[in-house]
């Protein structure tokens, strides 16, 4: 890294960075397929699973009571119609049953779901005895109904209570597991971004830091040759004959420069090419990023259906709770009938007592599922207002990313104006060979000073060649890409008599680097400094 030059940096650094949001945007991804498949398992599974297992409790104390309500009934027609309504509701347990097997995923739940089947096929029998006995003996009947029949119904109701609180735990248990993703998710987004935005802006007050010492370095031992290179410059006037050969040579390495300069005019358009290659991708970037945040809005809404339907569970709870209310008034009332009725109203206050006890405890059950609900519908509140903190999350990336966008594409605009100034320069540099040519006609003497000039020509290849590497990478500095070598100046004599009182005159052509002509300097340790 201590030898990269400006265009490896800067690309290193926009490398980085595309790499950071790719990263970011594919763990964005990862996490929100997990919170998919949870959100999926709670909607599919846990919520599903609580309702049926409530509708069958709820319509199995109903059958209850009308079971009990067959010894109350006085006449054929009454019992005929109690039978009807039990059959009705038996009917809407299976059905409800057969739902609730639909949803099971796990095998605990199976394993639950067979014990209450079971346990349903024999409260079932027995309750087929128990109609037959009621038809030819009432007393019979009662008593069947305390010894066995009310046993097995405990059971039913119990295996039915047991689906319910098993639903209710794995849909807690889901919820608690979407929370936790939710929260370490926006957590590790939150602190990557903040990473790579540290590292960029320590990355790039480092490398201007760097160039602009090495530049500024460049510049004043630039100045200084050029002061001395003019003060040389007056006593080269000296010698017309010797300054045309100086400046037909001159007109060579202006052609040589025009070339170069071409070279990087075609080096530049590649550049703004690039350029706009990486405007496209960020593009690509920013359209996936919005992608994202139109599906952490999608999930907020499925978040805000699953709170609805808690809510909804929560109201069912409720008219469950008020027909226990309800049956416990008529179960006080059958009581007070019942004691006025002395000792014929004695069985019939047996009655009266369970189905007051069995009221009770419906209401009981009834409480607790309204507090776990309530819970529930709690949670996921509270998974809504994550969900929403996720949303803005998102939004926030998508506006950094659009940024980035607008930045990149300032850079391919600058990149395009750069190629159009690279080729006015090419122009120009043109019209300066022609000019020279015409000089080199009329001039006849060179200047007198060459030793002076040579030395500092000598310090100012050497910062010029500091400045090549450091935009170019070139690895010589005293050589060209084609292996060719800076020729040092050599000494010729003056073509005229007077010349033996003179400075000899340059008389190598400057040799061509690419996309630079070399004037000699002592610069080269700026470089080695700037890189250190």
């Amino acid at each position: 890294m201590n030898n990269w030059t400006i265009g490896q940096r800067v690309s290193f650094g926009s490398g980085l960075l595309c790499l950071l949001l790719a990263g970011l945007g594919g763990f964005a991804v990862l996490r929100l397929n997990v919170i998919n498949r949870i959100s999926d398992s709670v909607a599919f599974d846990s919520l599903p699973g609580a309702i049926y297992a409530g509708e069958i409790n709820n319509n199995q104390g109903e059958n209850q009571i009308r079971v009990v309500s067959l010894l109350l009934a006085t006449t054929p027609e009454e019992r005929q119609a109690i039978l009807a309504e039990i059959k009705e509701r038996n009917a809407l347990i299976t059905e409800s049953i057969k739902k609730y097997e639909g949803s099971i995923n796990a095998d605990e739940d199976r394993r639950n779901f067979e014990v209450l089947k079971k346990t349903r096929e024999e409260f079932s029998a027995a309750r087929a005895k128990y109609v037959q006995l009621v038809e030819t003996s009432h007393d019979a009947a009662a008593a069947f109904l305390a010894r066995e029949l009310k046993p097995l119904y405990q059971h039913y109701s119990d295996a039915a209570g047991v689906l319910l609180d098993y639903n209710a735990k794995n849909g807690s248990a889901r919820g608690d597991s979407l929370a936790t993703t939710v929260k370490s998710t926006t957590r590790i987004l939150i602190i990557t971004a903040i990473a790579g935005l540290v590292v960029g802006i320590a990355f790039a007050a480092f490398t201007v830091r760097a160039i602009k010492q090495v530049l500024k370095r460049a510049t004043s031992e630039l100045s200084a040759g050029a002061d001395h290179t003019a003060a040389a410059a007056v006593q080269v006037s000296s010698s017309s004959q010797s300054l045309a050969e100086g400046a037909s040579e001159q007109a060579a390495s202006l052609e040589e420069t025009s070339a170069s300069l071409e070279e990087i005019s075609s080096m530049t358009k590649r550049n703004a090419e690039s350029a706009t290659q990486a405007k496209d991708l960020s593009a690509q970037t920013r359209q996936a990023a919005e992608t994202g945040a139109a599906s952490m809005a999608e999930m907020k809404t499925a978040m805000d259906a699953i709170k609805d339907s808690s809510a909804n569970i929560a109201k069912i709870v409720k008219t469950i709770d008020e027909i226990a209310f309800q049956t416990n008034i008529l179960a006080l009332n059958a009581a007070v009938e019942a004691a006025r009725a002395g000792e014929a109203g004695a069985g019939f206050a047996v009655v009266a007592e369970e189905v007051r006890n069995l009221a009770q405890r419906s209401a009981q059950s009834a409480k607790e599922t309204a507090t776990r609900i309530e819970d529930s519908v709690a949670r996921s509140e509270h998974g809504v207002i994550i969900s929403a903190k996720v949303v803005e999350s998102f939004d926030e990336i998508v506006t950094k990313a659009r940024k980035v966008d607008d930045l990149i594409a300032g850079i391919a605009t600058a990149s395009n104006e750069q190629n159009e100034g690279i080729t006015q320069v090419t122009t120009a540099v043109s019209q300066m060979d022609k000019v020279t040519q015409s000089s080199a006609a009329n001039a006849e003497e060179t200047a007198s000073a060459s030793e002076e000039l040579s030395a500092q020509a000598e310090m100012m290849r050497e910062s010029v060649s500091t400045l090549h590497q450091l935009v170019d990478g070139a690895g010589s500095r005293g050589s060209q890409p084609g292996g060719s070598e800076i020729v040092s100046p050599a000494k010729t004599p003056a073509p005229s008599p007077a010349a033996g009182l003179r400075k000899p005159v340059i008389s190598a052509k400057p040799a061509r680097q690419s996309g630079a002509t070399l004037i000699a300097g002592n610069g080269g340790r700026q470089h080695d400094e700037f890189f250190k």
